[in-house]
């Protein structure tokens, strides 16, 4: 984003601007400048960098979360992440600064003064652009070369990206440093000295910006049509990397903003949505590296959600459950009794036993030979091994002692 200064045509010098406006109105227009109220678009900019902070914090927020407490095993590709939203903040401070300054109102609206204040951190703005959206692209990178094997050809692709992309912007940073000479005269239009031109290489720097967000976002599409996944497996990750397609086309209308309307006259207020896509365009980045995360998170929250629910319903049919042991609590004393009786015929003693098919313990012989001789007479030869075990099982899980105390 070039420095809007080409509609600077006062004739005061600029250390006398003071209060006077940066600019005159178009001639014949009929427009008078407007220093007390002016029209502004600045409601625009607070929704567009809340907007891009809030979901960028968000997907940060999710990343780090899961890959730190779920999956523990954090890298670098992490940690760039949380660098590159950081920059996003850096980058919104930056441009609300400049609203504050007239950034966004018509230049004829504003005073020299505040022409200036903006104009240097639109220049700061300029600098730091180039580290946060190669730090946004670095994280993305790492992700991808943690996915591919050293021997894969996407993985040396992927290198030669990722070194291209890092000498790239390093020169892009160095030329909007000293893109004028002295460096001054870049938020002083009026001083004394020269300037590279700012549109051609703004304009160059743009199309290679978009070159290396498609290239990102197609060099692992052949490897992951190769691996060996299910179709819907393929889907999901197709849909995972076309997150990356939002940030391509957030550069593309930086780019052609910027191409439309860096020469007008009036570039604090034609400019001003560059800013807006380029806050989109960090936003976008940082969401498409963190989209990778979202499937194990999801998980998790699917599974904590189904625990809430088995929680509630257990609690809500505990004074059932509390009732209902009070009723089997009755009726084990009733048979209990009844056991006792000695009016009550011994093979009765089956129904009780019915309950302890899941046990499984195997009685010993002394067991065997208290208990075998009395059921005998009843039952036949071919249930006396189940009935002696569930014998033993009774006595032994129930806390009974002797199972012959059934017989008595």
């Amino acid at each position: 984003m070039a420095t809007p200064t080409t509609a600077i045509t006062t004739s005061i010098p600029w250390w006398e601007l003071g209060n006077y406006p940066a600019s005159t109105p178009p001639p014949g227009s009929g427009i008078q400048s407007n220093l007390i109220n002016p029209p502004s678009q600045h409601q625009y900019g607070v929704i567009t960098q809340s907007l891009c902070l809030t979901i960028a914090t968000l997907a940060v927020l999710m990343r780090i979360y899961t890959k730190t407490l779920l999956l523990r095993n954090p890298g670098w590709d992490d940690y760039t992440s949380v660098l590159a939203w950081l920059g996003l903040i850096a980058n919104a401070t930056l441009t609300l600064i400049q609203d504050h300054y007239g950034y966004g109102r018509h230049i004829w609206d504003m005073t020299g003064n505040s022409f200036t204040s903006m104009a240097k951190f639109i220049w700061a703005q300029q600098i730091l652009y180039n580290p946060i959206i190669f730090v946004t692209k670095l994280s993305i990178l790492l992700l991808y070369l943690r996915v591919f094997k050293p021997s894969n050809m996407t993985f040396i692709a992927l290198h030669i990206v990722l070194w291209a992309n890092l000498a790239f912007y390093v020169a892009a940073t160095f030329v909007e440093i000293f893109q004028c000479k002295p460096m001054r005269k870049t938020y002083l239009p009026l001083l004394e000295g020269s300037c590279i031109n700012q549109r051609n290489a703004q304009i160059a720097s743009g199309a290679i910006n978009v070159i290396s967000d498609i290239a990102i976002l197609l060099l692992p599409m052949a490897s992951v049509w190769k691996l060996q996944v299910y179709r819907k497996g393929k889907i999901g990750l197709f849909v995972i990397f076309g997150f990356g397609l939002f940030a391509c086309v957030a550069s593309t209308f930086r780019l052609a903003l910027f191409i439309r309307y860096t020469n007008k006259t009036d570039g604090t207020w034609t400019m001003y949505p560059v800013n807006l896509w380029t806050a989109a365009e960090l936003a976008c980045g940082i969401v498409c590296g963190c989209i990778p995360a979202l499937p194990a998170f999801i998980r998790h929250v699917s599974s904590w959600r189904v625990k809430v629910i088995v929680t509630r319903i257990t609690r809500s049919g505990s004074s059932y459950a509390s009732s209902g042991q009070r009723s089997a609590a009755a009726a084990r004393g009733v048979m209990g009794e009844s056991l006792r009786s000695p009016n009550v015929e011994k093979p009765r003693v089956r129904e009780r036993w019915e309950e302890l098919d899941d046990l499984e313990y195997q009685p010993g012989d002394a067991e065997r030979e208290g208990a075998g001789a009395e059921v005998r007479q009843v039952w036949p030869q071919s249930k006396l091994a189940r009935m002696e075990q569930e014998q033993a099982a009774l006595g032994m899980k129930r806390g009974y002692g002797n199972v012959n105390s059934f017989q008595r």
